[in-house]
C-alpha cells in the first residue's frame, strides 16, 4: 500500500506517530472512504487491465438502454391506443382499472428503470418504482454488478437500489452475486447496508475467505445485521498486513467491546499485536454467545 496514502489517512484522521489507534477520532464517513478504497481494489484493477472492455461495455450497455427505453415506450404508446379506442367506443365510461402486469412487462419495466438510473436519475426514484417489482428486480441488479466495475459509480448507485428493496427478494440474487469475484464486493455491502438479520446468513460461509479485505466487509456487514458470526470474522482481519484494512476492522470492533480496542494498534505489524489479537480472541469467547441478544 502506498506510503502516501497511508500517512494522508493518518493526518485525515487526526492520528500522527506519537497518538495511540484509540484516540483516533473516526467518523462514519472517514470509515466508508477507506472502506470503498480497500473493498474496490480488485474491481479498478480489472479496470485499468481492460480499457477496450470497458469502451466496448460502455457502449453495448448504451445501446441496451436505448432499446428498453423503446420497448418500453411502445408498451405505453399501445396502452394509450387501447384506451382512445375506448373512448370512441361511445360505450358509456371506459374502464380506468390497471389491469395487473405480466412478467414480460415487469421484466421491461425493470429494464427501463436501470436504463434511467444509467441516465443519471436518483436511485431513491428508481428504487421507489422498483419496489413493487423486486422479484424481477433483484435478479438484474445484482447481474449488473457482475460487469459495472467497470463504472464504480453505477455500481454504487445499484447497490443504494437494492438496499430499498425487500431483503426476502434478494436473498436467492445475493447468495448467486457472492460467487462472483467482483459482485460479492458490493453485494456484502448491501447486506450490510439493509442490517437483516436472515439476509446475512448468505454472509456466514465467506467469514474465513483468504481475501482479509473482503474478510472486512463480511464480518462488518454482519455485525451491521447483529449476527455474532462477523465478530470472530473481524478479528481475523486483525491480523492483514495491510494496515488501512486492520484500521477498518478494529474500528467495526471498537464499539463492540465497549469502545475498547483492547490495546490493540492498527499501526503495529500483526506480530507486534499478538498479545491483543489473543486478548480479542478470548474476549469473544467469554462474551460472543450473548451479543447482539
Amino acid at each position: 500500500m502506498n506510503r502516501s496514502i497511508i500517512l494522508l489517512a493518518a493526518v485525515a484522521l487526526g492520528c500522527t506517530p506519537g497518538r495511540r489507534a484509540e484516540d483516533a477520532p473516526v467518523t462514519k464517513g472517514e470509515i466508508l472512504a477507506l472502506e470503498t478504497k480497500v473493498g474496490d481494489t480488485n474491481a479498478k484493477a480489472n479496470l485499468f487491465a481492460n480499457d477496450l472492455t470497458e469502451k466496448m461495455g460502455r457502449l453495448e450497455s448504451r445501446i441496451a438502454a436505448l432499446e428498453s427505453t423503446v420497448k418500453t415506450q411502445d408498451v405505453h404508446i399501445r396502452t394509450l391506443e387501447d384506451k382512445i379506442a375506448q373512448l370512441r367506443g361511445g360505450a358509456g365510461q371506459p374502464d380506468v382499472t390497471q389491469p395487473p402486469m405480466t412478467a414480460e412487462d415487469s421484466i421491461k419495466e425493470v429494464d427501463n428503470q436501470l436504463a434511467r438510473l444509467r441516465n443519471g436519475f436518483r436511485p431513491e426514484e428508481v428504487a421507489k418504482a422498483l419496489q413493487p417489482l423486486a422479484k424481477y428486480a433483484a435478479p438484474k441488479l445484482c447481474e449488473t454488478l457482475k460487469t459495472s466495475f467497470r463504472d464504480i459509480d453505477l455500481m454504487r448507485r445499484v447497490e443504494q437500489v437494492l438496499a430499498k428493496l425487500p431483503a426476502s427478494d434478494l436473498k436467492i440474487p445475493i447468495e448467486d452475486s457472492l460467487k462472483d469475484r467482483v459482485a460479492r464486493y458490493p453485494a456484502a455491502r448491501v447486506v450490510g447496508e439493509i442490517g437483516n438479520k436472515e439476509l446475512s446468513r448468505t454472509l456466514e460461509p465467506y467469514t474465513s475467505d483468504a481475501d482479509l479485505d473482503f474478510g472486512y466487509l463480511v464480518g462488518s456487514s454482519l455485525v451491521r445485521c447483529r449476527n455474532r458470526v462477523g465478530v470472530p470474522a473481524l478479528i481475523r482481519v486483525l491480523r492483514s498486513e495491510d494496515k488501512n484494512t486492520r484500521f477498518l476492522a478494529i474500528s467495526a470492533l471498537r464499539p463492540i467491546a465497549g469502545d475498547s480496542t483492547l490495546n490493540y494498534d492498527f499501526q503495529k505489524t500483526p506480530e507486534q499485536n499478538g498479545a491483543a489479537i489473543k486478548a480479542w480472541e478470548e474476549w469473544y469467547d467469554q462474551n460472543g454467545a450473548k451479543l447482539f441478544d
